[in-house]
């Protein structure tokens, strides 16, 4: 069942870069499995989730590739009742996470594989982020989606401009670390967007 929002008007666009979860069957290890279990999912993606089952509109913005296992993960979003109107096509694949259930012993493991995804590839000027992004609405991103590429923290650092003149506020997250990925890259332009353009409202 779609969640219904109490009124139409977005009060909450989030960005970051949706991805396809596999996750090992009957609590496998990776090493273990032959199956996997399938999921969409990212931190911002699932914060939209959570808000449109609270009965909060909602709308998601990443960049995708063209093909069916991207387009199912939309269908997923708007299945939840997420409005998908500002994701954007382009690049060549869909960023994928491998996870293993912990037990007693052992931590969950997460194994990413995101280099190169449509997301991670993304650039200033892709997204239209004045048609984008609702007058006076919450601009939600985390520290991960500027930390994924030197174009993503780009690309973030052009949304959160673009928000602040539509008066929109931006809770966010500054969360990243060794197990998100491409941390050898991590571009030096997200640590300068935490610590001077946020804290506007």
């Amino acid at each position: 069942m779609t969640p219904t929002a109490k009124n139409s008007t977005t009060e909450l666009v989030a960005f970051g870069e949706l991805m396809l979860r596999l996750h090992c069957r009957e609590g496998r290890r990776i090493v273990q499995t032959n199956a996997y279990d399938v999921y969409y999912a990212g931190a911002e993606a699932n914060t939209c989730v959570l808000l449109s089952r609270l009965g909060i509109p909602v709308g998601y913005i990443t960049r995708v590739p063209d093909n069916d296992i991207a387009h199912a993960g939309i269908d997923a979003l708007r299945g939840q009742g997420v409005s998908t109107a500002g994701i954007v096509v382009g690049g060549e694949k869909l960023g994928v996470y491998f996870t293993e259930p912990g037990n007693g012993i052992r931590p969950t493991r997460v194994i990413y594989d995101r280099d190169g995804s449509a997301y991670a590839t993304i650039r200033p000027g892709i997204i239209d982020w004045k048609s984008s992004l609702p007058d006076g609405a919450w601009f939600h991103w985390s520290g991960v989606a500027a930390a994924v590429s030197q174009g993503a923290a780009d690309t973030t650092a052009e949304a959160i401009a673009a928000a602040r003149e539509k008066g929109c506020g931006s809770p966010r997250t500054s969360t990243t670390g060794p197990r998100c990925g491409n941390t050898a890259r991590r571009p030096k332009r997200s640590c300068r967007i935490f610590c001077g353009i946020v804290r506007w409202r």
